[in-house]
């Protein structure tokens, strides 16, 4: 596929990306089709609203002359825009890489990251509504969980929580819901991306704590791992991975008040102490409570 507007894509080339775990699903009464798939393997994102259309692409095309372009290697190839007609949406899309495309059994956790997910130019009316979701969790741990699927590594059978689960979680529970992720019940789990995925989010906060640009709000970290490849001998760094999504509520330095974005870093500090506790916890062999699957 072309990276032109002028792109266009035809419906019978697309379906439905079925790792969505979180954000715009297929809504035909708001013409949202949800989160696509290209025959060719890209993901195809629907532009649904002007402004954050605009901020988004703006940050994919300038994210390789920016002073965070060090974040590169977290975040999904771009590969342009293109027009689609599919059900009740007529519009463009963003092209972007499948990041998850290469495992078996995607496992995959949308972690939406900050205290605040509304934007400095939010309306009244979306700063209230942003501020009753996911409360305790946004307000004790400074991130939250809005989805997440996982395969059982015994049944292989895979299971979806959506954000009814997410808003139901605290600083008490959350744990519980990286244990049911990490498949730590199990005998095969996947305790050993528990240390790969500390080392990239201390990487992700090291470049983000050096700039003063970048402010990130509603942003999510993607946690993915290969359940396919759990109990076997293949390095973590093969089945597991960390990317950043997400980028409709983005400012720079250009448009916005320039300063190290404590708001991010924060639930991120908060993310990687809760993974060592996990970590330090499998490692001590306490047994994970095994919760029954809806």
């Amino acid at each position: 596929m072309m990276a032109s507007t002028n792109n266009v894509i035809l419906a019978e080339d697309i379906r439905p990306f079925t790792s969505q775990v979180a954000g715009h699903a297929c809504q035909t009464d708001k013409h949202s089709p949800g989160m696509l798939k290209h025959k060719d393997g890209f993901v195809l994102k629907p532009l649904l609203k002007q402004t954050q259309a605009k901020t988004e692409l703006e940050f994919y095309k300038g994210l390789a002359s920016s002073p965070h372009v060090d974040l590169t290697p977290f975040i999904a190839q771009f590969h342009g825009t293109a027009k689609i007609n599919i059900g009740s949406y007529s519009g463009e899309v963003i092209i972007l890489e499948d990041v998850t495309g290469k495992l078996e059994k995607p496992c995959i956790m949308d972690i939406k990251i900050g205290r605040q997910t509304w934007d400095p130019f939010a309306s009244a009316s979306k700063i209230e509504a942003e501020e009753k979701k996911y409360t305790e969790c946004k307000r004790e741990l400074g991130f939250c969980i809005p989805g997440f699927q996982v395969y059982d590594s015994e049944s292989c059978k895979v299971v979806k929580y959506d954000k009814s689960y997410g808003k139901s979680l605290n600083k008490s529970t959350v744990l519980e819901a990286f244990s049911i992720f990490l498949n730590l019940h199990n005998q095969k789990h996947a305790a050993k991306a528990i240390e790969l995925y500390i080392s990239k989010l201390e990487e992700i906060s090291n470049i983000i704590s050096k700039q003063k640009q970048l402010h990130l709000y509603s942003s999510s970290i993607l946690l993915s791992y290969d359940c396919e490849k759990l109990g076997t001998n293949v390095e973590a760094c093969e089945w597991a991975n960390v990317h950043l999504i997400d980028f409709a509520h983005t400012f720079t330095g250009k448009s916005h008040k320039e300063g190290v974005d404590e708001n991010y870093l924060h639930g991120l500090r908060n993310l990687m102490h809760l993974l060592s506790q996990l970590s330090a916890k499998n490692k001590k062999g306490i047994p994970q409570v095994k919760t029954t699957l809806p």
